[in-house]
Parts: structure tokens; sequence; C-alpha cells
């Protein structure tokens, strides 16, 4: 038996930072590798010209998954770069991007995204449905990035997708079993000058988006749903305070001006789990609660975090949320409707990701609740 082993360069990064392609660390790192020609020094090579990624990880709110990444370049002509991701698990997903690099001028690309995500639906922290949702997603853009830390994006998403009942408790919600399709004009904007994606100690991370969403299906979906305009930020900051301790405090806003019905539920905001990447951009983490537990149209939170290094490789970060995500705009600045999470995490930096396991507890779960992570999201 022959055995085949990949040789290369590695680099350290998160879900959240390379869900866009943007502001992620993958990129520059296959840019280095080829732009040296580090392939060159590679002795033995059975397949020149092609590059291979690959990824484990498990958390507790998308489970344990096989994460692998493939990376082409000049397939579809020069100056283009060719990505492909597949999530093997329980929640798998399948994402290709095309990418053609115009060097000073703004780039395009073309982004197919097809994932499958079980949830579950509350009233507080009483669960009454789960559900599974299955989205095919396809994207154009036009992009410009600035020094691989800003880039300004403009575009269009296509959706086609489902919600299911994993057991059928209410008929009304049989229709949203049939598939249906959406349209999104986009625009956004990033910003990323942190000095390292896992356990950073200074920069920024943050992003615009401004989107207006509309049903495309001539079926249930256009008695259903309206055409919206939705608006959201997020923006997380590092500040050294000692060698040891960094402070992270961070912001997330979002709204949403509609008729008299809702977006499909995909553009709704979500918060819950400690996952800081998930499947959709405006599904947030949040401390205290469960997975995706708070869905709303309108959106405040502020978070802080205390990261503390105190031997090399281990961390205890110190955490608190707190904000509103409500339908209605005006329930947001009800005080009844503020939820306020905590929560210690324990963190070890290991070669195969980090190891994280987190205590948390909030005013809407007051049991505490524990939140396991191993392994790299890219």
């Amino acid at each position: 038996m022959h055995f085949k082993k990949l040789v290369g360069i590695s680099i350290r990064t998160s879900y959240q930072q390379e869900l866009d392609t943007m502001n992620g660390n993958i990129l520059p790192c296959i840019q280095r590798y080829f732009h040296e020609a580090l392939f060159e020094k590679i002795s033995h090579r059975t397949k020149p010209g092609t590059t291979f990624c690959a990824y484990t990880d498990y958390d507790s709110d998308y489970k344990a998954s096989l994460l692998v990444n493939g990376a082409f370049r000049n397939v579809l002509g020069k100056r283009t770069k060719l990505f492909t991701d597949l999530v093997l698990g329980p929640n798998w997903r399948l994402r290709t991007l095309y990418m053609l690099d115009n060097g000073v001028k703004p780039g395009v690309g073309a982004m197919l995204d097809f994932y499958s995500f079980q949830f579950t639906q509350y009233d507080k922290d009483v669960k009454v449905n789960e559900f599974t949702f299955n989205n095919y997603k396809g994207t154009v853009y036009a992009e410009q990035r600035l020094k691989n830390a800003y880039a300004f994006r403009l575009g269009f998403d296509y959706e086609y997708f489902q919600f299911k009942q994993n057991i059928s408790i209410d008929t009304v919600l049989g229709k949203y079993e049939n598939f249906a399709s959406y349209g999104t004009v986009f625009t956004s904007i990033y910003a990323d000058t942190r000095n390292k994606a896992y356990f950073p100690t200074r920069g920024v991370n943050s992003s615009l988006r401004i989107e207006y969403v509309m049903p495309l299906s001539k079926n249930w979906a256009q008695g259903l749903f309206t055409n919206s305009f939705i608006i959201y930020m997020k923006s997380d900051h590092n500040f050294p305070l000692s060698k040891k301790f960094t402070l992270q405090p961070g912001i997330f806003l979002g709204s949403t001006i509609r008729g008299n019905q809702t977006p499909p539920i995909q553009h709704f905001f979500a918060l819950g789990g400690l996952n800081s990447s998930n499947y959709i951009e405006s599904h947030l983490p949040f401390t205290g609660l469960k997975f995706i537990q708070s869905f709303g149209m309108h959106t405040a939170v502020l978070r802080i975090k205390l990261q503390y290094q105190f031997i090399k490789k281990f961390y205890f970060t110190f955490r608190a949320d707190g904000g509103t995500n409500e339908i209605a705009f005006e329930d947001v600045w009800k005080p009844e409707n503020f939820i306020l999470g905590y929560g210690l995490t324990a963190s070890y930096e290991s070669f195969l990701g980090p190891l994280e396991l987190t205590l948390m507890a909030s005013n809407v779960n007051p049991k505490p609740i524990l939140f396991l992570n191993f392994g790299f999201w890219f």
C-alpha cells in the first residue's frame, strides 16, 4: 500500500474570517504559496498545480464535521482561482468560489453555496419545534480590496430554500416544506486589522452590509414574504492591557424595513450559541443562549470579553453579552426584552486547533449551559 502526504505551509484561521474570503487568512496564505513559488521547493510532487487543504472541527452547535478544502489556480483562465470547501457531517455544506484577479482594478467572482443545518425553535427557554433548513445559493459579485485588510463588495444572491419540520407539529408550516426562491442585491464593506484570527491581542474586525431582498417565486412565498431593506453592522475590537490581558469589546446593530409581511427567516437576525462562525452571516453568537434561540428583525447587542493568557497556549476568557432582538422596533426598548448572558471560557491553542470549553448562563437560561469547540473553522 502506498501512502501520500500533504506538504506545505499552514495558518490559523476561523470560519467567520473566511466566510466571504475577503478578510481571511486562507487567501493570503495561498497567494504566498504561489507568489513565492513554494511548490517548487517540494520534491516528488505527484500532481503539480493542484493544492489541497484539510481541517477538522467539533462544536456544540454544528456537531462533528470533517472539513476539506481544495484550491486551484488558472484552471478557468489566467489570473483565476477556484476554491472548493466541503463539510461532511450532520450539518453538511458544499461551497465553491471562482475569482478573477484584475490587479489594482476591481475583481469579479461567483460562488455556489449549498448547505443544510438543523435548529430548534424556542419560546423563551421552552423548546416548541425543530426544523431543518436547506438552502441552495448562488452569488455573483465585484470587489475591490486594499492591502488585504479592507474590501468593498457589490453583488447579487439567488437563494432556493426550504424549511422543514422534523416532526410535523404546526400544519400551517407545511407549505414551508415546498422550495421557494429569493433574490438579494447587496453591498458590503469589511475591515480586518487583527494580528491573528484566534486569540488576537490587537486590531479590529468590522463589517457593514446593506441588502434589498425580494421574493422571486410565483407561489406561496409571495403571500408570506415581502420585499425588505436590511442593514446591519458588527465591529469587534482588541485592546492589549498588558502582556497577559486583552480587552475585547464588540457591538452589533441591525434593522429591517419591510411592508406588512416579513422577509424569509434566513434574513432575520438570530442570536445564540458560541460558534464564532455560522452558515448565515446574520446569525450571531450570544453568551448564555442556546443555538439560534432568539429570532428578530431589529437587534442591538453589546459584548465584552477579557482574555487572559495565564501560560503559553492556555487562556481564560471572561465574557458577557447584553442586548435585544425583536420583531417590532418598538419592542427593542422595553426593559423586559433585554437579554443578559455571561460565562467563562477555558481554551488551549493546540496544533489541531483551539480546544474550548465554556460554562455560561443568562436571564433567559438561568441553568448553566456547556459549550464545547475543538478544531479549526475556515
